[in-house]
């Protein structure tokens, strides 16, 4: 009798685990297929259509849609048309009664760019020196020591010695190297806050004077151009640049981008992306453009000077993410030399990633991109995504384990910056 008590408790128990786990999963489903946050033009017809239990109603006054509904169930699609730029919020209600959650529809101008594609050499100078990390000197007596641990840490940047502005870090070798052993003050930025802390160096066993720091001043790489307007301005990439070793967003105090030559193509393979390999043109005739933002969308500047590409050169008008369909697309890209199409797949839509960079997942199905990359390869990354004649977002990310495979962003995340 006991043990069979103790079954049924375990049966009931089970079935309200069951039960927790098909509520919080339907409640991730749910959540995943509304955006939090939603894009409009002004005076353009918008159709919501989620096929959910959702009813939504309007916190503002006076916010006219087509059918002047002031709520409306998502299970019947509706055209809705705002007219003026501005925020609005819309309370989002589960079977028209439990609270779910607060969309915002942002109202924005409606934008036409030119598409990119063409491959970019890009040279950005740090704003300060970046600390990379701390490490141990052996001092002239054989003994190791750590001067800047736990005073100087990873990520931060170092903008003076001893009050005097540094940018080089031969020059920074410099100054540590002067001061004979002197203590010296250096005044650095971490996370926005800039601060000043005094460390001591040390004569090495070879003579010289050290702190044990490894800094770095610029870095440079290849990517793709997403697009550009006719008054110069530009986005790339999809994500932003960040330091190898640190991982963390480089802050910058200018860059430039430049003509790119491809040279070879390393093929993608399981566990192991591929890449284009080439070559920049740093001189000041191959230069394209001034960097200003570093961004976790993209970076962005201004003066871009493109050549016109064929058929590529008009302004597209961009697609809103709810205008984005789960489907056939294709990516602009010149990896050999002409710029072309390549068809793909967007396999799913991610509307509420914390990464705004994978907002699409993608997938490459032309035989002739797979037949020379394998699919996605480092360099690629900005090439913009195009479905219905619209730019709709931008390549960002490789699946190492299938190259086939890799993310895309929303082109309105990149607009935004």
């Amino acid at each position: 009798m006991k043990r069979a008590v103790q079954y049924r408790r375990w049966l009931i128990a089970a079935l309200a685990l069951n039960l927790a786990a098909i509520v919080f999963l339907y409640y991730k489903k749910i959540d995943s297929q509304i955006p939090n946050r939603l894009l409009v033009f002004e005076n353009g017809e918008v159709e919501l259509n989620y096929n959910l239990p959702i009813s939504g109603e309007w916190e503002e006054e006076e916010v006219k849609v087509f059918n002047n509904q002031k709520s409306f169930n998502f299970r019947e699609p509706i055209r809705m048309q705002l007219k003026e730029q501005g925020s609005y919020k819309m309370s989002l209600k589960l079977f028209g009664l439990i609270h779910w959650k607060n969309m915002e529809i942002h109202v924005i101008r409606k934008e036409k760019l030119i598409p990119g594609g063409i491959p970019i050499g890009i040279y950005v100078k740090t704003d300060g020196l970046l600390v990379l990390g701390t490490g141990q000197v052996t001092g002239e007596d054989g003994l190791n020591y750590e001067p800047s641990l736990n005073i100087v840490k990873t990520g931060d940047y170092i903008e003076t010695v001893n009050e005097k502005k540094i940018e080089e870090t031969s020059a920074f070798k410099e100054m540590v190297e002067n001061s004979k052993g002197k203590e010296i003050t250096l005044g650095i930025r971490r996370n926005k806050e800039r601060m000043k802390v005094k460390i001591k160096p040390v004569r090495g066993n070879e003579g010289e004077y050290k702190l044990g720091i490894w800094v770095r001043q610029d870095t440079q790489g290849i990517g793709t151009l997403t697009y550009y307007t006719p008054e110069g301005d530009f986005g790339a990439l999809g994500h932003g640049i960040t330091d190898s070793d640190t991982g963390e967003l480089i802050e910058i105090e200018e860059g430039n981008i430049y003509q790119a030559n491809i040279i070879n193509i390393v093929k993608g393979k399981q566990g192991q992306p591929g890449e284009l390999v080439g070559y920049i043109n740093r001189s000041n005739a191959a230069m394209l453009g001034e960097l200003e933002k570093n961004t976790p969308c993209g970076i962005f500047g201004k003066n871009a000077e493109i050549e016109k590409k064929e058929a590529y050169y008009e302004p597209m008008e961009i697609a809103l993410k709810q205008e984005v369909k789960v489907g056939k697309a294709s990516i602009l890209c010149q990896i050999d030399g002409e710029l072309k199409e390549y068809e793909i797949q967007i396999e799913k839509l991610r509307y509420n990633m914390e990464n705004a960079n994978k907002g699409m997942v993608i997938r490459v199905t032309d035989e002739e991109l797979l037949k020379k990359t394998s699919g996605i390869v480092q360099g690629m990354s900005g090439s913009p995504i195009l479905q219905n004649g619209k730019l709709v977002g931008a390549v960002t990310h490789v699946l190492v384990q299938n190259s086939a495979k890799g993310y895309g962003i929303f082109i309105e995340n990149m607009v935004e910056y």
